[in-house]
């Protein structure tokens, strides 16, 4: 099996490191999407067994001209990684990925939804429903 993890920051997200460190100590193919090589994270994903990536595919809010080109990469780094699974772990990539994959794409999305404080704001709470298709599936991580 083989399944993209993508990411916001690389300074952050520990416990999507400690999540693909016990799949490939499975022996499941791990790809992993970060913005950049360097952050406080790095050293967990370098010792996760993961393949690395590094294109920033967070939704820019407060740079929507950004918004093509991260459509494009997104697009791009699907076709050639060719993942069984996408596994998103925050709301702003995973707006960019169905964007730019579309509704109809045939991998199944995973979305671990940290918290329901992304469903507070209007803009994302309506592009969260708008944007999801049959392919998209939730991962409560929150108790909320």
């Amino acid at each position: 099996m083989k399944i993209l993890h993508v990411l916001k920051t690389s300074s952050g997200g520990d416990w999507a490191a400690r999540q693909v460190t016990e799949l490939t100590r499975r022996g499941v193919e791990v790809h992993v999407i970060v913005p950049s090589s360097h952050g406080s994270t790095m050293e967990l994903w370098k010792n996760s067994g993961a393949q690395m990536h590094f294109a920033n595919l967070d939704f820019p809010v407060r740079a929507p001209w950004k918004l093509w080109k991260r459509l494009k990469t997104a697009r791009a780094l699907v076709a050639q990684i060719q993942p069984q699974i996408i596994h998103s772990h925050f709301v702003g990539t995973t707006l960019t990925l169905r964007l730019a994959l579309g509704k109809k794409h045939p991998i199944p999305r995973f979305f671990q939804v940290p918290g329901p404080l992304h469903m507070e704001n209007s803009f994302f709470r309506r592009m969260e429903i708008a944007t999801a298709g049959p392919a998209d599936f939730w991962l409560a991580s929150s108790r909320y």
